[in-house]
């Protein structure tokens, strides 16, 4: 029999608690949903935070013997959540298909996560798959502490970098908007990163006690519940409200109309551009989660700002360019036209076209080629 039987007390119990709630509330964020755009990282993050909590647990109250191998998991946790901060402020950032990020960010979690598959194969099959490559053993080195504090604080700087203004960037009203949450989530990443440099620092004196050891599971708790408690009151954040719902102030205050400008003139932008009128397909809901609006913004924007509805809103950028299509390529065909636009058949576009122009496509281009030849 073993001489201490595994068993749990007060903090591990709660800890467990949390992991298990951070287990569902990541699944949740990232349950598919037409209005749910960018909690791919945030989700990440939470799952990180409750999947060390529960190896820790595992740890503390030794049922982590029966299986030791899953002691390599909280390492991969710790070099992940400073990468998926940085992508989540990335994709906050950047204007809808900018370039990905470089998968080199998640290089360290991808070599821990081979190094477990190695060992837990290992386990598996009764093998040494680590020695009989000799060089995978390098991968130990990444479960220096130090070199994840290194790893951390690198990631907390590129993360403050992506809040700053950048008066000359394309994007660059965008500061003005997500400051406040990516303010918001940095201070969690540096709270969790002195916790784990303290403990580090800690352990080296001679008052440090068992206590301590609880520090670093304490923020990353505070950390999963900081998010539910936001899902909770704010669950606009993560189904798109974002923008709207922290960052615009009440319809009376000034600055209102001006950050409302700025997400229309995106908008537009955005339009004109990727040119999404294009599909046929095209809804309200599509267009706002290519923006990272809820659909609610994005109708009111248009309402307010065009002074139209959606359907006219697109109907608009589709004709514009049908007129010009006609003028400028008189080889092709009506029908090949309005399809390319955007329209979905000839009955909807002929009178769309007849209501914006007071003619038909025909006697338009007619027309237009008359007014050329004279």
């Amino acid at each position: 029999m073993d001489p201490i039987s595994p068993s749990f007390d007060t903090w591990t119990s709660l800890f467990l608690v949390v992991a298990g709630f951070g287990y569902f509330l990541g699944g949740m964020l990232l349950f598919p949903s037409e209005n749910r755009r960018n909690n791919a990282p945030i989700a990440g993050i939470v799952l990180a935070f409750s999947l060390i909590l529960s190896i820790y647990v595992g740890y503390w109250t030794e049922y982590v013997r029966y299986f030791p191998v899953l002691m390599t998991l909280p390492t991969m946790g710790y070099y992940l959540i400073g990468p998926l901060l940085y992508l989540h402020l990335y994709q906050l950032k950047q204007a809808p298909h900018s370039a990905p990020l470089s998968i080199a960010h998640f290089t360290p979690a991808l070599l821990i996560l081979l190094l477990f598959t190695l060992q837990f194969s290992g386990r598996l099959f009764q093998l040494n798959l680590i020695a009989n490559v000799p060089i995978l053993g390098v991968l130990f080195w990444l479960h220096n502490p130090w070199l994840i504090v290194a790893h951390l604080l690198a990631y907390a700087l590129l993360s403050y970098r992506q809040l700053r203004p950048q008066a000359n960037a394309q994007n660059a009203e965008w500061p003005q908007l997500y400051r406040r949450w990516g303010l918001f989530l940095l201070k969690g990443y540096g709270l969790f990163t002195v916790a784990y440099v303290s403990y580090y620092v800690l352990v080296n004196f001679a008052f440090f006690n068992s206590t301590w050891d609880y520090s670093i599971s304490f923020t990353m708790s505070l950390a999963i519940y900081g998010i539910g408690c936001m899902a909770y009151q704010q669950p606009a954040i993560f189904n798109g409200e974002l923008y709207q719902s922290l960052f615009l102030e009440e319809k009376a205050h000034p600055s209102s109309d001006a950050n409302e400008g700025l997400l229309y003139e995106r908008l537009i932008r955005y339009l004109e551009q990727e040119q999404p009128y294009r599909d046929s397909e095209l809804r309200l809901v599509h267009l706002a989660d290519q923006l990272g609006y809820s659909t609610h913004l994005l109708s009111q924007l248009i309402n307010q700002r065009a002074g139209k509805n959606f359907n006219q809103f697109i109907n608009d950028y589709r004709l514009k360019e049908a007129a010009e299509l006609l003028i400028n390529e008189p080889q092709r065909s009506i029908k090949e036209i309005y399809f390319e636009v955007g329209f979905h058949n000839k009955a909807t576009f002929y009178q769309a076209f007849k209501r914006q122009f007071q003619c038909t496509p025909s006697e338009f281009r007619n027309r237009q080629w008359r007014t050329k030849s004279v």
